[in-house]
This record gives structure tokens, C-alpha cells and sequence, in this order.
């Protein structure tokens, strides 16, 4: 197993969700024993032997460039010569929705030092990053920071015309049907991770919102949470959307997008971050953060000048994104 774990502050295990490529260490044989807290996640299968018919490999986006879905890549993220995998959502043509853990291994709650960072975005291209933006209140994946669990990146050149942006829309409701983009990790809801992450496959699955957690100052939604049924609970209240639909984040998803999508269109209600339980079973439970309470933070963030771009390119950036969110509160 390629995992990196450490003992936090209230002694659970705690395992990044950024897919780590490091050595194993022995503890790891007794993961399946224990419950686990993650900070990170990618999207999995149902039972194998469940019907209808599932697979990691079934859950892989085939369309590349002209998914619905093309303005989710994949994060190659080199920090201290450590490789490991992330997830990202282009917002604009230069900007992109992550994690804030992806960009903090060390835990202190600022970029680490010689981090270099690609973003992959299948049939379309890799492009490198210039700058990264982390939420001011996130200090590291831990207490009440946990609720502030974002960061933008700013592209070193613009996104192609061809990718689709989502709208980003207010929070959702109980019960809403969400849809889950990573390029983490894969497995069976049975049997957990079989199948390692890669920048190159971009899975989708689906689930329904159960709860949100609530932040202390402004009554809003910031973190919202989901548990990966199995399939013997299709029709019952809460039960799972279907063997082939019901999913939930692995490693290599964090920072991936959390979406209400349309028969056209995305909208883009939280960033997944974090998932608990025994390494992608049913039962586990994920989740991640709700962008409403952070919509004034990221408006304000995209339109910091950057170094050898027009002021114009840059209002032209955040008006469009202005709108489409403005379109999506409409709806």
C-alpha cells in the first residue's frame, strides 16, 4: 500500500488524501482492523458480484476531451522529491479549485517550499502552475481548519477554449444527488483499493448528500457528508443510488469537485476533502467543503494581479465566472 500515515493531536489514524508513493510501513497490515480518518480520497466501484455489474474500470470517464466533466485534471504534485496525486477543478481559463492539503504536507498550514505542481487534464494537455493561493484561516488539516480545507492555483498559461467551467452555485439540500470526479484511487465497495491513482483516468461516481456540518460564525454549510451504501439498501430511505452508481472519494481525489450536474451543465457546490472508515468500503463515510461561505474569498482571489497579465485579461476572468454563478443562484 502506498500510504503515509501519522498519529494526530486526538490519536486516530490519519492517512492524507493525496495518493503518497512511499515505502510501507508495518502498521499498514492493520489498517483493515481500524477505524480510519482520511484528509484525502478517490472514487471507487460497487461489489463485484453485485448486480447491475460494476468495476473500477467501468466508473473510468472514456469521452477525454469532450466529457461534460473536462475541466476536472489531475495534480502531479513533487514536494521535498515526494511524488504523489491530487485532484483539481479548472474554474476559469487560468485559475483552479483545490484542496489546501494538497499543497501542505507538513502540516503548518502554508504552500511547502520546492513544491512544483502539473495539471493534467486528459486529451486536453498538462499545464504547469505559477502561484497558489490557500485559504487565510486554514492553518493544516485539523480542527475547525478543516472547514477552511481550499486553495487556488493560478496556471502558468491559459486553459484551451475547449474546457467547459462549472457554475458555481450555492450550497445544496439534503438529499441533493451529487456527482463525484477524481483520479485517486479505485476498488470494490466489497473488498476496498485495488487499483492505484493515475493522472491519466479520470473516474465518476454519484451519492446522496446526508448532513452537513455548519460553521460557527456565519450559520452557513461547510462541510457536507455522504456514507458509500452497499447495494442491498437500493429503495430503502437513504439507501444506495444503485451497485453501479452508489461511489465515495479514495486517495488521489481530494481536491476533486463535489458537482450537481445537469443534462448540459455542472454546478459546482463543494471540493471534496476528507472520508473516514475502513479504506473505501461500504459504510465509510466522505465528504468535503461547501464553496458558498468562500465565494467572496475566491472572487476577491482571481482578481489579484499576476506578473505579465493584462488587468483586462483578468477582469474578464472574474466577470465570467461573476456570471455563471450569478446564473446558477437564478436557478
Amino acid at each position: 500500500m502506498n500510504i503515509l500515515l501519522y498519529v494526530s493531536k486526538d490519536d486516530n489514524l490519519v492517512m492524507f488524501c493525496c495518493n503518497y508513493k512511499v515505502e510501507c510501513l508495518w502498521i499498514t497490515s492493520l489498517l483493515s482492523l481500524l477505524v480510519k480518518y482520511y484528509s484525502c480520497f478517490a472514487i471507487m466501484a460497487g461489489d463485484e458480484n453485485g448486480v447491475p455489474i460494476d468495476s473500477p474500470f467501468l466508473r473510468i470517464d472514456m469521452l477525454g476531451a469532450n466529457s461534460l466533466f473536462n475541466c476536472v485534471g489531475g495534480l502531479e504534485i513533487t514536494s521535498n522529491d515526494r511524488l504523489f496525486y491530487a485532484s483539481a477543478t479548472a474554474i476559469s481559463k487560468n485559475w483552479l479549485l483545490t484542496a489546501a492539503h494538497n499543497f501542505d504536507l507538513d502540516e503548518n498550514g502554508v504552500v511547502d517550499e520546492q513544491i512544483t505542481v502539473k495539471f493534467n487534464l486528459p486529451e486536453i494537455g498538462v499545464f504547469g502552475t505559477d502561484s497558489f493561493y490557500l485559504y487565510p484561516e486554514f492553518t493544516g488539516f485539523s480542527g475547525e481548519s478543516i472547514k477552511r480545507d481550499l486553495a487556488l492555483v493560478y496556471l502558468s498559461e491559459p486553459l484551451p477554449d475547449i474546457v467547459l467551467y462549472p457554475i458555481l452555485a450555492l450550497h445544496p439540500v439534503v438529499g441533493d444527488k451529487i456527482t463525484l470526479v477524481g483520479f485517486g484511487k479505485s476498488g470494490f465497495g466489497n473488498y476496498g483499493y485495488t487499483v492505484q491513482a493515475n493522472i491519466d483516468i479520470r473516474r465518476i461516481g454519484f451519492n446522496t448528500i446526508d448532513y452537513f456540518e455548519y460553521d460557527n460564525k456565519t450559520g452557513l454549510p461547510v462541510l457536507c457528508y455522504y456514507d458509500f451504501d452497499c447495494p442491498e439498501t437500493v429503495g430503502c430511505l437513504g439507501g444506495s443510488l444503485g451497485n453501479d452508481l452508489e461511489s465515495i472519494i479514495a486517495p488521489g481525489d481530494s481536491g476533486g469537485p463535489i458537482l450537481i450536474s445537469g443534462s448540459n451543465e455542472i454546478k459546482l457546490v463543494g471540493v471534496s476533502t476528507f472520508c473516514k472508515g475502513y479504506g473505501g468500503r461500504f459504510g465509510d463515510i466522505g465528504g468535503g467543503v461547501i464553496i458558498e461561505p468562500y465565494l467572496e474569498w475566491i472572487f476577491e482571489t482571481i482578481a489579484i494581479e499576476i506578473p505579465e497579465v493584462s488587468s483586462f485579461f483578468l477582469m474578464q476572468s472574474g466577470v465570467l465566472i461573476l456570471l455563471r454563478f450569478i446564473a446558477g443562484k437564478q436557478k
